[in-house]
């Protein structure tokens, strides 16, 4: 999925270094390193605030809106139907009763295990290899909860609802418990909305934030410190020579910034664009090293 493109990446990481190089070498050692402060501070202070501001906006703003949403595609749909479905459309030839189904999720032991036991016992019969069928399981699982998110919420928020419940799946006993109570299914909307949307909906906001407040410190704090330095003068060689040092420095931190830019357009393409999918941004040799650093932000 234009994998073989990753040069892309990486050759525009290179010359962000030349350029970084070759003006912070022509400004000289006092201004190259006026610039790698007001990089610096703007790193620290947009990485330690974004974090904040993602989790304040989604408290405040996303969180009830989605649950509301959630609750009501619930009554549309019930998790135990579309997960019958699912396990029907696999090719064993059984037919999965969602009442049935449901009552699983209420019995002691693996939710795994104990669907693989009824779907074996509806015919008398072992239906598939156990280790096949959960992995299609979790499939299933990360398939209905794309389903239901995808209904009213933003595409990316249901695919990486997908994504994390195929990497764990520990929640989808008790939401598909709570998604049973048909009084009041609004404990299995928050659970939904808190375990498999809020990750997604907190780092759109948090990289989104991220940019806004680095740009913006950036420029405050260059403009600040410009005003109470004065120029370097006369700019020798050794001048040149530190100041393109610096602009290396300096050039990581752009990268880095570049770095969550591309992972927001990822993030909110779904992983589904030519050029902006992880498989691709996997296959440069530099820059995905400050692709991982935003992964863990």
């Amino acid at each position: 999925m234009g994998s073989q493109f990753w040069w892309i990446y990486d050759a525009a990481a290179a010359a962000v270094v030349l350029v970084c190089i070759f003006v912070m070498g022509k400004k000289g050692t006092l201004r190259s390193m006026i610039a790698l402060v007001c990089a610096g501070v703007a790193l620290a202070a947009a990485y330690g605030a974004s974090g904040a501001i993602s989790n304040f906006i989604y408290d405040n703003n996303i969180r009830s809106s989605t649950i509301k949403k959630i609750e009501k595609n619930l009554e549309k749909d019930t998790f135990n139907e579309k997960l019958a479905e699912y396990i029907e459309s696999l090719g064993y030839g059984v037919d999965v009763k969602a009442t049935k189904l449901g009552e699983t999720f209420f019995k002691d032991g693996d939710i795994d295990d104990l669907i693989y036991k009824y779907v074996n016992n509806i015919n008398g019969k072992k239906a598939a290899d156990e280790a096949e069928f959960k992995e299609q399981l979790h499939e299933g699982y990360a398939k209905v909860i794309k389903d239901i998110a995808s209904k009213e919420l933003a595409s990316y928020a249901a695919s990486d609802a997908a994504r994390m419940v195929l990497e764990d799946s520990s929640s989808i006993k008790e939401f598909g418990q709570l998604a049973q109570d048909e009084l009041d299914r609004k404990p299995a909307a928050e659970l939904f909305a808190d375990e498999f949307t809020a990750p997604a909906y907190r780092k759109v906001i948090r990289y989104v934030s991220f940019i806004a407040l680095f740009v913006i410190i950036a420029v405050l704090a260059f403009l600040l410190i410009r005003a109470f330095t004065g120029s370097d003068g006369y700019v020798g060689a050794v001048s040149h020579i530190m100041g393109g040092i610096f602009g290396i420095v300096f050039a990581a931190a752009i990268i880095f910034v570049i770095a969550v830019m591309i992972r927001l357009y990822v993030l909110m393409g779904s992983n589904e664009m030519m050029i902006f999918n992880k498989d691709t941004i996997d296959s440069t040799y530099v820059f995905k090293y400050f692709y991982d650093l935003v992964l863990k932000m």
